[in-house]
């Protein structure tokens, strides 16, 4: 693979076991990144967009099968359609976005303040220790990718 290119995908397909028998979901799909590059997946509802991420992410269930994905040296996140179930109400959400970038990179608390403050959370320092509202899910739902 080319030094250039961060993601290629070639001929993934993603099948699921459903009572003995293999569905697929997903066939053939192969494509690439390349550095500097933003890739798209569009399509119409149940063509198979959120299989491919989820691949990408490593986050398909153990019903699912797949074969390799090659790529090198690539970030991937991933902001879920529903902010609702994006963020728990239960725990802190600057706990909650420390935990979810802490494997990328260890983050300060001022850091993750700085972050809930590019998104537009209005005082951060308060809301930091808080538990969050419906309408601000989103935000620190990107806070956390």
């Amino acid at each position: 693979m080319p030094h250039d290119i961060l993601l290629d995908v070639q001929e993934l397909t993603i099948q699921y076991n459903l009572e003995g028998s293999l569905v697929p979901v997903v066939d053939q799909a192969s494509f690439f990144i390349n550095r500097g590059e933003i890739l798209a997946l569009v399509g119409e509802s149940g063509c198979g967009k959120t299989q491919v991420a989820l691949a990408l992410a490593g986050l398909l269930p153990k019903s699912a099968q797949s074969n390799k994905i090659y790529s090198t040296n690539l970030r991937t996140a991933m902001i879920f359609q529903d902010p609702m179930n994006a963020l728990n109400p239960l725990l802190k959400v600057g706990s909650q976005i420390k935990e979810g970038i802490r494997n990328k990179t260890k983050r300060t608390k001022s850091e993750v303040l700085n972050l809930l403050n590019l998104v537009g959370i209005d005082n951060p320092e308060e809301r930091y220790n808080q538990n969050i509202r419906r309408k601000k899910k989103t935000k620190g739902k990107l806070c956390k990718s």
